[in-house]
């Protein structure tokens, strides 16, 4: 789980579009809403569309990592689908709700890493490096104990 976590306008939706456009082992987190779909949007691509009832039900399964109202209707992050991929060895980039992004940033002293977007070329090859930092972490290493045995028969 990658989240980008900053106020309104500095450069969070800008540096996600370049990280998504450049690595193809990282997808966009995608939303349950109680909203209709809009023309063109695709289930599963936008977003999960689901009814009051269903969002209700999930919610009381404690299926979602966050939700939140925005508007006449409910968005939330969906725990189990989330939870499949990643132990799937799937990357996840996580847009929280801007709501919630003044409070989130009041917290930065417990984040894992901290970037300064000063210059968003830059910013953008420091988010890379972290990724690519985290995903050399020993247990992101799928097929590690097979290969280590094989190395020590």
């Amino acid at each position: 789980m990658f989240i980008l976590s900053s106020p309104s306008g500095a450069g969070k939706t800008t540096i996600s579009s370049m990280l998504l456009a450049d690595d193809d082992e990282i997808k966009l987190s995608v939303s349950v809403t109680t909203r209709p779909p809009r023309p063109g949007e695709v289930e599963g691509v936008h977003y999960y569309f689901e009814s009051d009832e269903g969002f209700d039900r999930m919610i009381a399964e404690d299926d979602f990592y966050e939700w939140a109202h925005v508007f006449d209707h409910r968005y939330g992050t969906p725990k189990g689908r989330i939870r499949d991929a990643l132990k799937g060895g799937q990357d996840f980039l996580f847009d929280r709700r801007m709501e919630r992004a003044r409070s989130e940033i009041s917290h930065w002293a417990e984040y894992d890493y901290v970037v300064i977007n000063d210059d968003v070329h830059k910013c953008l090859a420091k988010v890379r490096e972290v990724l690519h930092a985290e995903r050399m972490r020993r247990q992101r290493q799928t097929g590690l104990i097979p290969f280590v045995r094989a190395l020590t028969e």
